[in-house]
């Protein structure tokens, strides 16, 4: 499961984003996070103190280390967990990924959000570009038997389609 979810460009708010990879036996990969565009909102922005007060009694028995790309437009509170197993460790996933998209859903439309003097285009597609570069990404993608062909296509103008 992929959920990014970009406020509009003239809305204060991070990107949502939430990835789950599992089989029906456990969930292999977590990592969900409030992606702040730029360092106002890593400083102090309401969605960000939201979720580092959220998730901040976690733990994962298998917590992930990101590698570069993710370190230059994930937050320092992301997410990352995997080899999770049935039971309490799926439970508080599940809860925390509801009360996370719940919250971000709930709260982007009000206007307190709303600023005609910013425009965060350049900073979404900082985060596209640096999301194509997952390697785990594309090879999640291709060993669903997709072509490379529609793969590119998927990722580049389905999944991080960057605006010009």
């Amino acid at each position: 499961m992929h959920i990014n979810i970009f406020p509009r460009f003239d809305v204060d708010l991070p990107i949502f984003g939430l990835d789950i990879v599992a089989n029906p036996k456990k969930v292999s990969g977590c990592f969900c996070d409030y992606s702040p565009l730029d360092d106002l909102q890593k400083a102090n922005h309401p969605f960000m103190i939201m979720f580092r007060t959220q998730t901040k009694d976690y733990e994962w028995k298998k917590a992930r280390v990101m590698p570069d790309w993710a370190l230059e437009i994930f937050s320092e509170d992301i997410v990352g967990a995997g080899a999770i197993k049935d039971g309490p460790e799926t439970e508080q996933l599940c809860n925390m990924a509801l009360e996370l998209s719940r919250f971000y859903t709930m709260a982007m439309d009000r206007p307190a959000y709303r600023k005609r003097d910013i425009n965060t285009k350049e900073a979404q597609n900082k985060y596209c570009k640096n999301q194509k570069m997952n390697r785990m990404l594309h090879s999640s993608i291709l060993s669903m038997g997709i072509s490379e062909e529609r793969k590119n296509q998927y990722v580049e103008n389905v999944l991080f389609e960057e605006v010009v």
